[in-house]
């Protein structure tokens, strides 16, 4: 397994590779590293369990190396993660120095769980309060102290993964990473004062439940860093494509004639800074809710927003109370709809729809209809959160759209139409129009009006209604060879057939015009 994690290392590592398999078998193969040795523990806690017949020391060895099994996956997988090689160097594209400061800290958890944390919790399923006491004080305080110094050098103002390694400077986790410092060293060492205060029994589960969020950190920025690496090897792909679409053009001097210009490409910059974006506030959601759960059994004043009535939202035959928790629910549901409508487009631009035979048009209807249904998901589950369902606003929503069909109707008018122009597709992103007297491409369909950018760069705001009420041209539709008349004067008493010879001639010789069909001069 170690070797064939280096060679996919080495394959990943190519600034050329753009295939994601390596990455993907890199990650199986370190979970795989994971598993022997905390399996080969569990296995002998089974066995050992089976065995006991009534001896308290079997089974308090054989709870112990049950229960510190899953503190010794979380050091195992981030030893494995960290190889030379591995995932956080080859794939990761982690710097040198973080690489280094996460092999230490692992070394450090490693051997708090090995053996500190197996003793410790044999000691407490053996029930003799005086071996937990007095033998389980030391170990619990040693292992507390090596969670304290891996912890000190992770989140070190200056040379911790924040201080030392993070680019850019200027994010708010940068900023607040000596808050951070204090909240990572100052938890453990409270809880060391708590155990040499001789809260053994407390200070042992917050450790549990300390090793649990530390788990739930580590995962999510295992999941990160894999979404990551597919969005940089998709933004890869695309600037190869690019490159290669440019130096086809080059070659050919330019495009060939009776041929569809190639599709432009969005920006993956920009695509990677949305979906980026839209990722990492993912992350943040997930790790927080799941740190909550952890601690909420603990900490019973984390639930305190729970207990809270603010009003009855119930019927008679179930009556239900709105608390605090439920408005905060629905102000996060809003602002998760608003924050993925805005970036998850990009992620499905990036991920999905390059890889279907769409044209721009297509892709651009897909990304709006989806970014719709996003916001109206979000507005009727945040409303579902505070007690408000269809049931009761559906008068209400009756009314106020009867008023505002007679006052807003033009909004209302053009709203619609844009959402005919998405599925009828009259015109899609990219295609040619012409609008009165204005012609020019078309740059973006909005719920309000269509964007048309002319040749001099000007842009023009068209009512999505005048689309769907008038005529208009649209030179792309079906076809992108179009015939064009050029009226040619030449004086009285000209040779009018070889007038109209010369005529073809020219037309026939130039690079701009198509032979099939073929030019043809009228007199």
């Amino acid at each position: 397994l170690r070797r064939r994690l280096a060679e996919l290392g080495e394959r990943a590592a190519n600034g050329t590779n753009v295939a994601y398999l390596p990455t993907a078998r890199a990650a199986v193969d370190t979970v795989l590293l994971t598993v022997p040795v905390p399996a080969l523990l569990w296995l002998l806690a089974w066995r050992l369990g089976a065995y006991a017949d009534g001896q308290e020391f079997a089974k308090a060895m054989a709870a112990a190396l049950q229960a510190g099994t899953w503190e010794l996956v979380l050091a195992m997988f981030l030893r494995a993660m960290v190889l030379p090689r591995g995932l956080a160097e080859a794939h990761f594209q982690w710097q040198t120095t973080t690489v280094a400061l996460l092999r230490r800290a692992a070394s450090l958890l490693l051997l708090s769980v090995v053996p500190f944390a197996y003793l410790v919790t044999a000691l407490e399923v053996h029930g003799d309060g005086g071996w937990l006491g007095s033998l389980g004080t030391v170990l619990l305080a040693v292992q507390i102290t090596l969670i304290i110094v891996a912890f000190h050098r992770l989140l070190h103002p200056r040379t911790g993964l924040i201080g030392g390694s993070l680019r850019p400077k200027t994010t708010a986790l940068y900023r607040f990473r000596s808050l951070y410092y204090v909240l990572g060293v100052g938890a453990p060492a409270a809880l060391l004062v708590m155990t040499l205060l001789g809260y053994d029994y407390t200070v042992l589960h917050f450790v549990r439940r300390l090793y649990l969020t530390l788990a739930v950190v580590v995962a999510g920025v295992f999941v990160h860093a894999l979404v990551v690496r597919k969005l940089v090897l998709e933004r890869r792909r695309l600037q190869i494509q690019r490159a290669q679409q440019r130096i086809a053009a080059a070659k050919a001097g330019e495009t060939p004639v009776g041929e569809a210009p190639p599709d432009p490409l969005p920006d993956p910059q920009s695509l990677a800074r949305q979906t980026q974006t839209l990722l990492a506030g993912a992350i943040v959601v997930v790790v927080a809710f799941a740190t909550f759960r952890v601690w909420v059994d603990v900490l019973p004043a984390l639930g305190v927003l729970r207990r809270v009535e603010l009003w009855h939202i119930g019927n008679g035959v179930e009556p239900q109370w709105l608390s605090p928790a439920d408005l905060l629910l629905g102000a996060f549901v809003l602002a998760a709809a608003l924050i993925a409508a805005r970036n998850l487009p990009a992620l499905l631009e990036l991920l999905v729809l390059q890889r279907l035979r769409m044209q721009s048009g297509e892709r651009a209807a897909v990304t709006t209809l989806a970014r719709y249904g996003i916001l109206i998901v979000g507005l009727v589950w945040a409303f579902s959160s505070i007690g408000i369902g269809w049931s009761k606003v559906q008068w209400l929503v009756a009314a106020v759209s009867v008023g505002l069909g007679f006052g807003l109707q033009e909004i209302f008018a053009n709203f619609v139409s844009g959402l005919i122009l998405l599925f009828e597709r009259p015109m899609r992103v990219g295609d040619i129009v012409t609008v009165g007297t204005t012609t020019g491409k078309v740059r973006e369909i909005r719920i309000r009006a269509t964007t048309i950018q002319d040749w001099d760069k000007k842009e023009l705001v068209v009512p999505n209604r005048d689309f769907v009420t008038k005529e208009f041209v649209n030179w792309t539709l079906s076809d992108t060879i179009v015939r064009w008349t050029f009226p040619v004067g030449v004086a009285y008493g000209t040779d009018t057939e070889r007038a109209v010879r010369l005529l073809e001639e020219v037309a026939r010789e130039s690079k701009y015009v198509a032979a099939d069909p073929h030019p043809e001069g009228v007199f």
